[in-house]
């Protein structure tokens, strides 16, 4: 649907958010407050009241909008875009409209800001309010599809979480009473991952890091390919069911988490920001420790035996033996792993589902927006 288009600033005011109020403002309840990470506290007050677009002016969420409406405020690094016109725009489809890939000129390297002459300038379809109305409606029930689609996969890692708690309990006070000694005892070896940075290849190996793994599955839909030495694969391929844990990270909240490896169809390595774990496998099961790694008390356990060098949290292997590990015993485990595996392969299926929706939404935005 091709429509005649203007500059966002002659209908919309648009200003920066409040640059003198930052997250250190917030308070437990109160109006609404968007940081450039979305809406993410509360303020005692409130400087917008009704629709508006907040969009992420600078860092790692540049160029991402967000719907408010009702009593809210934009702080510091985001632009808001409120109402200086209701007869002409609909803030829904705005909303639609701005946050969809590259719509937003952002200017630096590795910390992208966008202008408010760059917002002010943007050029924005403007049929007539019912036409935008309707489209905004198409999109939103498109939108609420997809947002089902996640939250089922949500509740999917909510459903397992009670499941290792209701027959576990909680490792941190082993209310069961299970054996419980340092992850040391059960370690068979560890091994830091392959440290090269060159010879990439498309015909390479596939070298897994963090990125692969940071969601505490292994995803290697993306994956990075490299000319790899046959006695560097010898020493550096995983095997399924080996357990592997994120070495090093600038963000302390993925240093520690696990994964297990599952097997694939060619060799796969893994990077020096990795700890290759094998472990005694008759007395703990790989898919029971990562969700014991992974749960409350193990990122609690992690999070104590990290260091810090040059910006970067580290944990390294004497780190995690030292972690406290519960053993009920092993068919207890090998049950729960059977629970996950029934439960990740209905996610599988689901998310092939979750993908296509994903496609039929974009497929909208292009449809509407582009013509």
């Amino acid at each position: 649907m091709n429509y005649a288009k203007i500059s966002a600033g002659e209908v919309i005011d648009i200003n920066w958010g409040n640059t003198s109020i930052t997250k250190e403002s917030y308070t437990h309840e109160g109006y609404v407050a968007f940081s450039a990470s979305g809406a993410d506290g509360f303020l005692p007050s409130f400087e917008h009241e009704g629709e508006g677009v907040v969009l992420s002016a600078i860092g790692a969420n540049c160029g991402k909008c967000f719907y408010a409406n009702g009593k809210w405020t934009a702080i510091k690094n985001t632009i808001t875009f409120a109402p200086k016109d209701k007869e002409n725009v609909d803030f829904r489809f705005l909303f639609y409209y701005l946050n969809q890939p590259d719509i937003f000129r952002s200017h630096g390297g590795g910390q992208p800001f966008i202008t408010l002459e760059t917002s002010r300038n943007l050029q924005i379809p403007l049929p007539p309010l019912t036409d935008q109305e309707r489209i905004a409606s198409l999109l939103a029930r498109a939108d609420r599809l997809r947002q089902l689609r996640r939250t089922a996969h949500e509740l999917g890692d909510a459903l397992l979480q009670s499941v290792f708690l209701e027959m576990f309990g909680d490792p941190e006070t082993n209310p069961k009473g299970w054996d419980a000694d340092d992850f040391e005892k059960t370690i068979l070896s560890t091994q830091n991952g392959f440290g090269q940075r060159e010879d990439f290849s498309p015909n390479g190996t596939i070298v897994l890091r963090i990125r692969d793994i940071s969601s505490g599955k292994v995803d290697l839909s993306d994956p990075r390919r490299m000319i790899i030495p046959e006695k560097e694969l010898a020493k550096y391929a995983l095997e399924s069911k080996d357990l592997i844990v994120v070495r090093v990270n600038g963000n302390p909240n993925y240093v520690g988490i696990a994964s297990e490896f599952t097997e694939q169809k060619e060799p796969v390595v893994f990077s020096d920001h990795v700890i290759r774990i094998r472990m005694n496998k008759e007395i703990l099961n790989t898919t029971f420790v990562v969700y014991l790694l992974n749960s409350p008390y193990g990122r609690k356990q992690t999070l104590g035996n990290i260091s810090t060098t040059a910006g970067q949290f580290t944990i390294n292997s004497s780190g995690i033996s030292r972690i406290k590990m519960i053993h009920p015993p092993l068919s207890l485990q090998e049950e729960f792993a059977g629970v996950v595996a029934r439960v990740e392969g209905l996610r599988g299926r689901m998310g092939e589902s979750t993908r296509q929706v994903e496609g039929l939404f974009e497929s909208l935005l292009s449809e509407v927006f582009d013509g």
